[in-house]
């Protein structure tokens, strides 16, 4: 498929560069180059900008690990992040992220990493029953920005002041949050509002939060009919970086280096458009249901569903040249006994060389996880999986964590079993959450607790 400018496109302002190091503004403290990340944090649902699950810094088990702790964090069953997989949803929230040495969970509770420690009364009343906070019924957690202005950060998160559809609503306001100085807050949504984003501009309401990449969070302002706003909005103090628009409805973001890439997907078709850093927008026609995933290195992964005369299938579009390419079809890339077998493609994991996802497939064995040569596109290994399984990479291993309650570890170039730990308190009715990575600890979400591994 041949790139074609945006039709249509009126850009309003852009503010410099897509991408460049925030300026210091007056009242803002530092030299204007933001801090390094924190080793320990897991910023954002997927972990970086291009939401590529694959998190180099950070030490987690390698070897037989052990229970570090079991907390009970949510009001009910977790279903975790299932619905980010859903083409016509909005990537709203996430289940969790790690700042510093706290885990703050999307229902308000803030969980210390050391140990497992939560609030007394943060899940349930002195009756015991579940308690009903505000952080679930108006807060969404988005993610956690490292500023020039703020030593501790800033939570960035949506309140509700209406009805949210799936695709968000107008009454969902984008705001930065100080985050609580310790885990005996009355949950991470009471603290201080540093800001509400885009106040200056006319525009008071974000659909959702897209990403956050050098302290600039890159958001869409709802609309009914197009054009649609795509604004970088800076975490220190809320200002309008850059607004520019696309001609189509906008429902999942990725952004790398600066470059910004908007899409949508529906039954009969999508399309993908891609900022560059001259604020030009140059979009591209996707198959129908085809769900932007994951961008690495300039490449955009698309997940394309199993419907009609379709086969489940990964492409890889490169953003410089337009060029598309198959990455994995699903039927092709299984052993031949289960070729015919292919129900989908689950979650996905990009790392520096490899691409790890998983093959849904009918039958007993339900899951196969491959690896993919980003390079060559070549099948590096398979392993089968008896239960859904959902995945997470760092450099060391691949972390698995299986609805059975188990959790694994694969050596990342070979697919062989590094360790497998058999959790006693797995449910069967509990979907397993993708396995978050800590500094030296891994947490999985599962049913209505987050659990820790480490290291003996």
């Amino acid at each position: 498929m041949d790139w074609f400018p945006e039709a249509g496109v009126t850009r309003r302002r852009v503010l410099g560069s897509i991408g460049a190091s925030v300026p210091v503004m007056a009242g803002c403290l530092g030299s204007g180059t933001l801090p390094n990340p924190n080793p320990t944090d897991w910023p954002q649902a997927g972990y970086d900008s291009g939401a590529t699950y694959f998190k180099s810094a950070g030490s987690p088990p390698v070897e037989e690990p052990q229970l570090a702790w079991d907390a009970s964090v949510w009001a009910t069953d977790m279903q975790s992040d299932a619905t980010l997989t859903d083409p016509g949803t909005w990537e709203i929230r996430t289940p969790l992220l790690i700042v510093d040495d706290r885990a703050y969970c999307i229902d308000g509770t803030i969980v210390d990493m050391a140990d497992g420690r939560v609030r007394d009364d943060a899940t349930t009343t002195g009756e015991g029953k579940r308690r009903d906070t505000e952080c679930h019924h108006t807060y969404a957690l988005i993610e956690f920005a490292r500023t020039n202005a703020y030593r501790d950060g800033t939570l960035v998160a949506t309140r509700r002041r209406g009805m949210r559809d799936h695709r968000g609503s107008a009454g969902d306001i984008l705001e930065g949050l100080r985050p609580p100085p310790s885990v005996d807050a009355d949950g991470w949504c009471g603290t201080t509002k540093r800001w509400t984003a885009g106040s200056r501009r006319g525009f008071d309401a974000t659909a959702a939060a897209g990403r956050i990449e050098d302290g600039v969070v890159v958001t869409v302002v709802p609309g009914e009919t197009g054009p649609f706003s795509v604004v970088a909005i800076d975490a220190d103090d809320r200002r309008a970086e850059w607004e520019t628009t696309v001609s189509h409805p906008v429902d999942r973001l990725r952004v790398e280096d600066g470059r910004v890439f908007a899409a949508t997907s529906s039954e009969t078709g999508g399309k993908l458009s891609v900022l560059d850093d001259t604020g030009i927008s140059r979009t591209v026609e996707t198959g129908a249901e085809t769900t932007l995933v994951a961008v690495r290195d300039g490449i955009a992964y698309l997940r394309e569903s199993q419907s009609g005369n379709s086969t489940a299938s990964i492409v890889a579009l490169d953003s410089e040249t337009g060029e598309w390419r198959p990455l994995i079809d699903a039927p092709s890339a299984l052993d031949d006994q289960l070729a015919g077998s292919t129900a989908g493609i689950g979650d996905i994991v990009v790392g520096p060389e490899r691409l790890y996802t998983v093959v849904n497939t009918k039958g007993t064995d339900s899951d196969v996880c491959l690896a993919v040569n980003r390079d060559d596109q070549a099948i590096e290994w398979q392993r089968r999986l008896p239960t859904t399984t959902r995945i997470t990479g760092t450099d060391d291993a691949l972390y698995l964590h299986r609805a059975d309650g188990r959790a694994v570890a694969l050596e990342p170039s070979s697919g062989d079993r590094l360790w497998t730990y058999d959790r006693l308190s797995a449910s069967a009715n509990a979907d397993p959450g993708r396995p978050v990575v800590g500094n030296d600890k891994l947490l999985f979400p599962y049913g209505k607790h987050l659990v820790a591994l480490e290291a003996p």
